[in-house]
């Protein structure tokens, strides 16, 4: 229980001798009031009389837990301290928490705390309160029993580490300040002492969600969209998560809320002298390539390769895998360079809209078609293009003999997804490709990346382009591609690609 030392602590503190409060100073016939109306005693102040501190010691130092809950409730109800204290109602708050903080500070020698559980004062030992539910490599969450929340505790190891002290402040007010935002985890008070905060307790992650059940349609839905909502919003304020994976989903009561923003920042302050040279965080299935370089070169556009890299978890199985229905929307999120991806979480979950719009409507993928047909390169095509998966890129392929030179156009501009539709075109020419004459389509778009005279695509790309000539030409046996084949070796190639298609055909 509370050691003697403490009580002592406290009981200077309550009489007004230490002057760590504005408990007012209180004589002999004061104390004696006090206990009489508090322990229902019937003390009579007299000659002689023992020492103030020690005749309150003497009835504080032998209290069951109980009864020193009763006693901190008592000397910190808002009635005692107008009527007894002189504290004005109006600071009657900022007196209780200030008080309750100093008494936390004499009770934690104990490995104790004070904590209002709904309304009462409650005197936790916090070596039976704790139940570890989960850690990472700066914290550790507990469960408190006694409160029924989560416990986010900075790591004993680095408690003492002011950059890392500093960190976790900072994960704390950074959460803080979008409390308004509907999905962010709620956290409740930070405690300087112990470097912990209290945050909302949740059953499981989305990770271990995803583990154990199969979601429809209409609940993925409802990920992918709260998820975007949720980050559109953080970003609107110019905060970085630049942790988002879906072990950082939580679920309770049927609500999902984003937690852990402990390398999370605010690009309205500057934080470099801390960042400069902290490697990049965050979970390698989801964590953008630049941020794995160097923390602070994370970007919004960070956040959303996470996002697409989350998309895909939900959809497939597997966070690397895009191969569902928002295929071309994640392609974009996920590519390498950040400046090819969506800039913003908003931005994203317009694309998301767009697709949406584009699937639902008969007519308007009429107008798509109509566009294809003429060969007619527009802004809207190019985001229809976009929200097409591998599958369906092919299958334009093959139904439009203009779609060929409109995908080129597309790939001018949007050069960091060529490579990666290229290879989703190869790897669905066997199922799309039902006639011979269907090849054509697939080599002829080799074909022109090859002959590109602006020279606006690598080597990898005309690599990949070569193997999808070379299919039509030699393993399709298709005459035309022959013919285009021995037209790009007489006009000149790399020596390598030339390779590729100078075999035997």
């Amino acid at each position: 229980m509370i050691s003697k030392t403490t009580v002592r602590e406290i009981v200077d503190t309550f009489i007004g001798d230490n002057g760590l409060l504005e408990y007012k100073y209180k004589s002999g016939p004061d104390l004696v009031e006090f206990i009489n109306k508090f322990f229902q005693a019937n003390d009579i102040y007299g000659n002689p009389f023992p020492s103030r501190w020690l005749y309150l010691l003497d009835y504080l130092k032998d209290l069951e837990q109980e009864e020193f809950e009763e006693f901190f409730q008592y000397i910190l109800d808002e009635k005692y301290l107008v009527r007894y204290e002189s504290v004005k109602k109006s600071d009657y708050f900022e007196f209780r928490s200030t008080s309750l903080e100093q008494f936390n500070l004499f009770l934690e020698k104990d490995n104790l705390k004070l904590m209002t559980i709904r309304g009462k004062i409650k005197l936790i030992n916090l070596d039976e309160d704790l139940e570890e539910i989960g850690s990472g490599g700066f914290a550790i969450v507990y469960k408190s029993i006694s409160s029924g929340r989560a416990v986010k505790k900075l790591r004993e190891e680095i408690k003492y580490d002011k950059t890392s002290i500093h960190r976790f402040k900072r994960e704390y007010e950074l959460t803080k300040s979008i409390q308004d935002v509907k999905g962010v985890i709620p956290i409740y008070d930070y405690d300087e002492n112990q470097h912990q905060y209290d945050m909302l307790l949740c059953d499981q992650t989305l990770e271990s969600m995803l583990q154990i059940r199969e979601l429809n349609t209409i609940q993925e839905e409802f990920l992918i969209d709260f998820v975007l909502k949720v980050m559109s919003d953080v970003h609107s304020r110019n905060i970085l998560h630049r942790d988002l994976s879906c072990s950082n989903i939580l679920f309770v009561n049927r609500h999902f809320y984003i937690s852990d923003f402990g390398i999370g920042k605010s690009l309205d302050i500057e934080y470099s002298h801390q960042t400069i040279n902290t490697l990049g965080i965050g979970q390698l299935q989801y964590v953008a390539p630049e941020q794995l370089d160097l923390l602070v070169n994370s970007t919004k556009a960070s956040d959303v390769y996470s996002i697409g890299r989350i998309i895909n978890r939900i959809l497939t199985g597997n966070p690397r895998d895009n191969n569902h229905r928002y295929e071309g929307i994640c392609k974009k999120a996920t590519t390498f360079e950040p400046m090819f991806r969506y800039q913003d979480a908003s931005e994203m979950l317009e694309g998301i809209e767009k697709y949406r719009n584009i699937k639902k409507s008969d007519s308007d993928l009429a107008k798509m078609d109509e566009l294809i047909s003429k060969g007619m390169y527009t802004d809207e095509l190019a985001d229809f293009i976009s929200t097409l998966t591998g599958k369906e890129i092919t299958q334009k392929l093959v139904d439009f003999s203009s779609f060929g030179s409109i995908l080129v156009d597309y790939f001018s501009n949007n050069k960091a997804l060529t490579f990666d539709i290229l290879k989703k075109i190869d790897e669905n020419k066997g199922e799309v490709c039902r006639a011979f004459s269907d090849a054509d389509s697939i080599g002829y778009i080799g074909y022109l990346m090859l002959m590109d005279e602006e020279n606006r695509f690598g080597y990898e790309i005309k690599t990949m382009a070569s193997k999808l000539l070379d299919w039509s030409a030699r393993e399709a046996n298709r005459f035309d591609m022959q013919r285009l084949v021995e037209k790009l070796i007489d006009k000149g190639l790399d020596p390598t690609l030339e390779e590729i298609l100078s075999r035997e055909v």
